[in-house]
């Protein structure tokens, strides 16, 4: 039985009499997966103890489990909280003898029910009858794995697949389930790219010894031809890129593991004849460029004798093509667009491409309109992860590991080649901000539809990019009639997400799709919006703009009147709210048969859309008898919800007049705090600035409304103080303004 001693105790200040309370009970769910390796599997019993931070459990009997081969058992037990779990001690009794005495487990995964955490413990060994292991919670990382299945008829698969590492020492990786196709009818197309991201052991990715395919479940069709396996790491951009042993070498189910060695470079074999002609030798460096249909090798030095009548060899390694999508987008002012020729390279680690005209079949002048989106598909040597572009503004698919950069630039191209600029991938002022979106089909004959999909996400705060929706990593989307799927984007974060803007590409093959309706989740903050359709999206309405449907909710809303001579009303006076949800209908709050009187607080009941965080109030008048006009000191809301929260208020403080100003908008009052500024001005010549300037914060709250800057040594109700920024230097500054909340952006 574990107890909790207070830390008074711990630190030898020890009362006359002490309470020892019993930890609290944890309920957690204990899930066995036993390695499918010959001769795995057994009949015995498992019993686990837990060692924490706070004490230790006693032991458990995990009973009901079937540790058969290739198996997955789960059970649910009740132990003391630890803390957090440092070690797990495992044993293995009553397991007869013979081949069944023995037990290789591949993983432990312990999962708290109640917070949803969950520990893996790695083994990957065998264990015997009688014997115990202890286990320490395994290391693992994010790892991105992309699948290319082969274009070869009958190549598709629809069952179950898993993946398992081996790394330089020969260590083998738990088997790392990837997908059903049972499950996602996308999954292993013919000639389809696959992309996952996965849980795996921390492994160096760029020493990979092999990875093993295994079909864990046929479904439908027992054979699959995958043609190659890509690994890679985000947090240190290591990829490697793996083949079969053997060309159309085929999966078959049960058969068991495939392994897939390191892809190799292809090798050439350059033949030099130098003529024996006079003066046809040459003393200088000589470069060599491979083209072919599918591109051009990077430069590299030749290593070949260039003396007269030599003949000589040497072999030449360049990495094998793969293809490219490439997506421009060509910014939304006057004058943009182009119709002259654009040239693209990639440069990185590993090479350079040649330079290729981005064309659509051969007709460059079918590109670059104003604020249009164009893709082009290329070939070229993998140069690498973060490449540079000479670009203007470029969004890089990398088709063969699944990985997307994009290349802001922002500023103007002129014709020729000497005006190129080199872009780097973004690391963005603002980091992407994951979103998932859950798109239902309509259930309808021809609903569902196979192409080129785009969304884009609009928020309180700005709208994210129009990104493309691609079903596990290919360039296009798969919408299943009557079914609801989930995509994940990447885009700015936009806030309160608050209308979805979808669009197609129909084709002759795929002309429609009927769209019901979205779910989106802003994964950051866990907060959901909801939009329906229910209608088609075609060559003629290829684009369905969706706004956020916003429930009913009750608020308490008390109008104060200002104590004056003739500051009443007695006609009508409407609120409208508005907030971070959008604004709601301008609602009634009093008629001609009641008056608000001086000095009075009148208290209404009023129901309207949830504006969610209220941001400002709008009240309008019509006078409809003897008043025309009326002096409202302050409105204060609340939400009946939460009838703990404080009110939100708004000092109107105002004369509203029926005849010349008959509606007022006034933000919700705000503390004021103290922020600092930090400004940093560019390096680049004339970049400094000495003149007043205004700076407006926008937050979760509302807006603070535009404030001056001052130096630090000014007064502090100077409203025109000059600031000076030299350039190259930052500069702290005090800045007194309303409390937004957490800051989304700045004017």
């Amino acid at each position: 039985m574990l107890f909790v001693v207070d830390a008074a105790v711990k630190s030898g200040k020890l009362p006359c009499t002490m309470d020892l309370a019993r930890a609290q009970d944890l309920t957690l769910r204990v899930t066995l997966d036993t390695s499918d390796i010959p001769g795995n599997g057994t009949d015995g019993v498992v019993y686990i103890s837990l060692q924490g931070s706070q004490g230790s459990s006693g032991e458990v009997c995990l009973s009901g489990c079937t540790l058969e081969r290739g198996s997955s058992c789960s059970a649910t037990i009740t132990l003391p909280d630890v803390g957090e779990v440092q070690k797990l001690t495992l044993a293995l009794r009553d397991g007869g003898s013979g081949i069944h005495s023995q037990w290789h487990l591949a993983q432990l995964t312990l999962l708290n029910v109640e917070t949803g955490d969950a520990t893996t413990f790695m083994h990957g060994q065998w264990i015997d009858k009688g014997a115990s292991v202890d286990l320490t919670p395994g290391s693992t990382t994010n790892t991105y794995v992309v699948v290319c299945t082969s274009p070869a008829p009958g190549s598709e698969f629809d069952g179950k697949v898993e993946l398992r590492l081996t790394d330089a020492d020969g260590v083998q990786s738990r088997a790392i389930p990837l997908g059903d196709g049972q499950v996602k009818p996308a999954l292993w197309r013919a000639g389809g790219t696959d992309t996952f991201s996965v849980k795996a052991e921390d492994m160096q990715v760029s020493s990979l010894q092999s990875v093993a395919l295994n079909i864990k479940d046929g479904g439908r069709s027992s054979s699959w031809l995958p043609s190659t396996v890509s690994v890679s790491r985000p947090d240190s951009g290591e990829v490697a890129r793996f083949t079969s042993s053997q060309e159309g070498a085929w999966l078959y189910a049960y058969w068991g593991w495939t392994t897939m060695l390191p892809a190799p470079k292809v090798q050439y074999l350059i033949q030099a004849y130098t003529s024996n002609f006079s003066d046809a030798s040459c003393e200088a460096d000589v470069y060599l460029t491979l083209h072919g249909e599918r591109g051009s090798t990077e430069e590299s030095k030749a290593f070949f004798s260039t003396q007269k009548g030599v003949a000589d060899s040497y072999i030449f390694a360049a990495i094998d093509y793969g293809k490219l999508e490439v997506v421009v987008y060509t910014a939304d002012a006057r004058g943009a667009g182009t119709d002259g020729q654009v040239w693209f390279k990639l440069s990185g680690p590993n090479g350079d491409t040649e330079e290729m005209q981005l064309t659509i079949g051969g007709d460059d002048s079918a590109c670059f309109a104003r604020a249009g989106v164009d893709t082009f598909n290329i070939t070229g040597p993998d140069v690498g992860e973060k490449p540079t572009v000479l670009l203007r503004l470029v969004e890089v698919l990398n088709c063969s590991s699944g990985l997307r950069g994009t290349y802001p630039c922002g500023t103007w191209l002129e014709r020729g080649a000497a005006a190129a600029k080199a872009l780097t991938q973004s690391t963005s002022v603002q980091a992407l901000n994951a979103y998932k979106l859950h798109i239902t089909t309509g259930a309808l004959p021809g609903a569902d539809f196979d192409g080129e999909a785009f969304v884009t996400i609009t928020g309180y705060n700005t709208s994210t990019a129009e990104l493309r929706l691609c079903t596990d990593g290919a360039a296009q989307a798969s919408f299943v009639a009557g079914r609801t799927q989930e995509y994940e984007v990447k885009g700015l974060d936009v806030g309160t997400i608050t209308a979805i803007t979808l669009r197609i590409q129909p084709s002759e093959q795929d002309p429609a799709w009927m769209l019901e309706g979205v779910k989106a989740v802003n994964e950051s903050t866990g907060s959901s919006a909801e939009f329906f359709y229910s209608g088609w999206l075609d060559k003629n309405t290829p684009t369905a703009e969706l706004w956020r449907s916003n429930p009913f909710v009750d608020f308490e809303v008390t109008v104060y009147t200002a104590d004056s001579l003739d500051s009443g009303f007695d006609g009508e006076v409407r609120l409208q709210l508005s907030g971070s949800n959008g604004s709601n209908e301008t609602t009634l709050l009093v008629n001609e048969s009641a008056a608000l009187l001086p000095g009075t607080a009148e208290t209404f009941a009023m129901r309207a859309s949830d504006v969610g965080t209220i941001y400002s109030a709008t009240l309008s008048i019509v006078a409809t008898k003897k008043e025309r006009r009326w002096q409202v000191d302050r409105v204060e809301v609340r939400r009946l919800s939460s009838p703990d929260t404080p009110p939100t208020v708004f000092l109107f403080r105002a004369w509203l007049d029926a005849d010349t100003a008959s509606s007022l908008t006034i933000s919700k009052d705000l503390p004021l705090v103290d922020y600092q500024l930090v400004i940093t001005t560019a390096p680049s010549p004339g970049s400094g600035f000495e003149g007043i300037i205004g700076i407006t914060l926008h937050g979760e709250e509302g807006s603070s409304g535009e404030v001056k800057l001052s130096p630090p040594d000014a007064p502090p109700v100077n409203s025109q103080a000059v600031v000076k920024f030299e350039e190259g230097s930052s500069a702290s500054l005090p800045l007194k303004a309303k409390n937004v909340g957490r800051i989304d952006w700045l004017d």
